[in-house]
């Protein structure tokens, strides 16, 4: 059996304990970590989930990673946050084109060729879009991107504009749960950095942003933000912080991330 103290139910073995097992540093103890090993962040949920990252961690070594994203994401969701990272090269896309460049890349669809797109319904940006303009459908279609956070509604929707006039020098943000990132493209505009968090939701959303030139995150609500105290200088988000997220947790998320006063 595993060490007892080590919160494992059973005991490690392959790739998973390669992965998250302490490693001797080269050239001895490190004054910087205080310690003569490195030790792999893992997320403590992780331990409830053994059997599931066994399969996660099973593959082959040096050769082209398993198409599981979806499941690596259900991982996430359930708390099990950072994974370990592994040693296979993720799926090329077969007939890749580059991105388009900037500025033409905020605004243009691209290639269907750009995306692996083995772990979604939806075989191409197409197929997207339509399901976008399906009736109860949350997804977002390109005409209506193209109007969104321009206009200020006189309620409780405010034109960038109007937000930027109000809150003085704006210079790098976030966007959580950001969709396609078109508030970071708009911000960008703008001269405003803006990182956007999202998770691929049975569609390609990381790589459309990052075909975008935008910063794509894949990243739950529940992690620790990966920022410096007093950077954020925005923090934006649409329909993903609401009521079934306890409020502490968002404290212990912005608190020492935005900058200034909460």
């Amino acid at each position: 059996m595993s060490d007892p103290n080590s919160g494992w139910r059973d005991e490690l073995f392959g790739e998973l304990k390669l992965a998250v097992g302490p490693h001797d540093l080269p050239l001895g103890h490190s004054p910087n970590i205080g310690s003569d090993k490195l030790y792999s962040p893992l997320g403590h949920a992780c331990l409830h989930h053994q059997e599931d990252l066994i399969q996660y961690m099973t593959y082959d070594i040096g050769g082209e990673c398993p198409s599981d994203e979806l499941f690596a994401q259900r991982l996430m969701l359930k708390g099990c946050e950072p994974l370990p990272r592994r040693r296979c090269h993720p799926k090329s896309p077969k007939g890749y084109i580059d991105p388009a460049p900037h500025p033409e890349n905020l605004w243009s669809v691209p290639p269907d060729t750009s995306v692996v797109w083995d772990a979604y319904t939806c075989k191409n940006y197409s197929c997207l879009v339509n399901r976008a303009r399906a009736p109860g459908s949350t997804a977002s279609t390109s005409a209506r991107e193209r109007a969104r956070w321009l206009r200020d509604d006189g309620a409780l929707d405010y034109g960038i504009d109007e937000v930027l006039r109000a809150a003085g020098t704006i210079r790098v943000g976030l966007d959580i749960g950001g969709g396609t990132g078109t508030f970071a493209a708009r911000m960008k505009e703008r001269e405003v950095t803006i990182v956007t968090s999202t998770m691929n939701f049975d569609g390609p959303f990381g790589p459309f942003i990052a075909s975008r030139g935008l910063v794509a995150m894949q990243l739950s609500v529940a992690h620790r933000l990966p920022f410096f105290e007093n950077t954020l200088d925005i923090v934006h988000s649409m329909h993903v912080l609401s009521n079934w997220i306890p409020d502490v947790v968002l404290e212990f998320a912005f608190t020492s991330s935005v900058l200034g006063d909460s």
